[in-house]
């Protein structure tokens, strides 16, 4: 289905019974006051600072990064959050075409230069986030089809596929031996049970998300997934420019969301404020948070983990 200008999960009836799948990255585009709210009753740094004191920006276009420069950093907000997300998609459907990869590259260091010199005459800080790289990809796995050639019954287990991530719940122990065997024998995807996800921080006390996770090594992902809607291609290829790649071929050309260990989910974090330094001891996504907040001066709440990365300068 179609919702607004976005695609969204296509799933069949006996699934969608099953989950009430959303994608936070919706919530962003449609109802963008949400993103100022609490996180599922946790506290988020706008909700530390305060109504009326930050702003949130989605922007997905690269033709229009000169009526983002208009909009953001105008001294009217403590706290800014912009997210460029053009560049995402763009290496998404484009990343095999490299001069124009490495022209839209050019053009987003265009902006944030601009951007920054715009800071610095406000006296602004500049913190330049990226959560992730890309991989380039260049082969695909049906782990459907996978799943259809085991003739299990349906009712023995659901799933949900992503890109480069499938999640499966079990209701059947031979169903579940079943399927563990056939997909530790695939190629080009590592299969990990709910217990072991605990080396990557994500400690599940319940099967609540999931019994099971299949994820594409690097270069791979998997297709169809439960994001592919032959409409929603055609309608969002022709509505938008930069996904237009996808009417020939609705599979990524680049893709993120492997296993952390991969260097395409190394993410960097960087201020733009001669006054500080980072400190010593290595950055996670746990710290983003607390990092922003001290900046600001406010202390950050008790549900969040990490740590300030920064420290101030020693000018003597």
């Amino acid at each position: 289905m179609i919702a607004g200008p976005y695609d969204m999960a296509t799933m069949p009836p006996r699934r969608r019974r099953r989950f009430e799948w959303t994608r936070f990255k919706y919530v962003k585009h449609e109802e963008v006051h949400k993103v100022l709210l609490p996180i599922n009753g946790m506290e988020s740094v706008f909700t530390v600072l305060g109504a009326g004191n930050g702003l949130y920006v989605y922007h997905d276009d690269y033709r229009r990064l000169d009526r983002l420069l208009d909009q953001v950093a105008n001294e009217t907000f403590e706290l800014e959050v912009v997210e460029v997300h053009c560049l995402d998609r763009l290496q998404h459907w484009r990343l095999p075409e490299e001069r124009e990869i490495e022209a839209y590259y050019r053009g987003v260091d265009g902006f944030l230069a601009e951007l920054q010199a715009k800071c610095q005459r406000g006296g602004t800080s500049l913190l330049l986030l990226s959560d992730h790289g890309m991989e380039p990809v260049g082969g695909w796995l049906d782990v459907g089809g996978e799943l259809a050639r085991l003739d299990l019954p349906e009712d023995g287990y659901d799933f949900f596929i992503e890109n480069t991530r499938a999640t499966f719940w079990f209701r059947n122990d031979a169903v579940r031996a079943k399927i563990e065997r056939h997909l530790e024998s695939l190629e080009h995807a590592v299969p990990l049970s709910r217990q072991a996800m605990d080396r990557y921080g994500l400690h599940f006390a319940d099967r609540t998300f999931g019994d099971l996770f299949l994820y594409a090594t690097p270069g791979y992902s998997f297709f169809p997934n439960d994001f592919h809607q032959p409409l929603a291609t055609v309608t969002l290829s022709l509505m938008d420019w930069q996904q237009r790649p996808r009417l020939r071929d609705p599979r990524h050309k680049g893709d993120h969301g492997y296993l952390p260990e991969n260097a395409c989910e190394n993410g960097f974090m960087l201020l733009a404020d001669d006054g500080y330094a980072i400190r010593e001891a290595p950055v996670t996504l746990l710290d983003v948070a607390p990092s922003i907040l001290w900046l600001l001066g406010q202390p950050a709440p008790a549900t969040m983990k990490g740590c300030p990365a920064f420290r101030p300068r020693n000018t003597c």
